[in-house]
């Protein structure tokens, strides 16, 4: 799977320096090892859900988490929502998890991830 910026359509799956890079290097050390930590929290997830980059508004902390199923997540401030319910990559990736979960980077809108970090740590409702 290209990224839209390869694409020529936009900026998908790519993280400019700025506030979100900045806490997430902070954290994870690198974006590539945030990647590897998100990708195998999510992928342990049995059945359907979601993989999530949340922003916890009690701790102010990114934290990786997952919910079940269609269940939204009410306990943190969304970033980024990555799907892993079955139809999200049972063809184009064969069911397999893994390989969706990295090609998924390659489209990630991390503009507007950046946007919804600032939001958060503001304290705007999203």
């Amino acid at each position: 799977m290209r990224g839209r910026a390869a694409q020529g359509k936009g900026n998908g799956g790519v993280l400019r320096d700025g506030p979100l890079k900045e806490a997430i290097t902070k954290i994870w050390g690198s974006l590539d090892n945030f990647k590897k930590e998100f990708n195998a929290t999510t992928a342990a997830i049995q059945g359907s859900g979601w993989g999530w980059l949340g922003y916890n508004p009690q701790t102010k902390v990114l934290e990786i988490t997952t919910t079940a199923n269609q269940d939204p997540l009410l306990s943190h401030v969304p970033i980024i929502g990555v799907d892993i319910w079955e139809h999200a990559f049972y063809l184009q990736y064969l069911n397999v998890k893994a390989d969706y979960l990295n090609a998924i980077w390659n489209v990630i809108n991390f503009d507007e991830a950046e946007k919804r970090f600032l939001e958060a740590q503001s304290g705007a409702k999203l």
